[in-house]
């Protein structure tokens, strides 16, 4: 019989945790680890909250990148990078300051983004520009 490691889930997830990246709850919940394990975590000092639903690993500030991934993987939002910030992050800024101190996202008028993203602080200014190339008509 063979002996299961405690803490073989723990070292699973922590081992494909995509460093300063955010994980939501219902990302989690879906790869096995409901909330009472990531409370266990979190008093254990593996994981830590930056929000309602939203989990870092400790002794980790998120990046600004690590904050949009999980809006647009786990929670399927439509936020797109744009402006001045995709052009840097493709490699075409040549003119541009080097260091990115805002960051511009086009969201639809209807979206509503989770509260943990809006308040914490990114460390760069979030420019939300409101489009309807997101498809969304223009109701006037």
């Amino acid at each position: 019989m063979a002996i299961k490691n405690k803490n073989s889930k723990l070292d699973r997830l922590l081992s494909k945790w995509v460093p300063k990246t955010v994980y939501t709850s219902s990302y989690l919940s879906k790869l096995g680890y409901g909330a009472d394990l990531l409370n266990g975590y979190k008093e254990s000092g593996w994981i830590k909250s930056i929000g309602r639903g939203a989990y870092v690993r400790f002794r980790e500030e998120p990046s600004w990148e690590g904050g949009v991934y999980p809006l647009q993987k786990h929670l399927n939002l439509p936020v797109h990078i744009g402006g001045i910030t995709a052009l840097l992050l493709l490699g075409h800024g040549h003119f541009i300051p080097s260091k990115l101190n805002q960051c511009h996202l086009y969201v639809s008028r209807k979206l509503i983004l989770p509260k943990w993203f809006v308040s914490y602080d990114w460390d760069v200014e979030m420019i939300l520009h409101i489009s309807t190339f997101l498809g969304e008509k223009d109701i006037a």
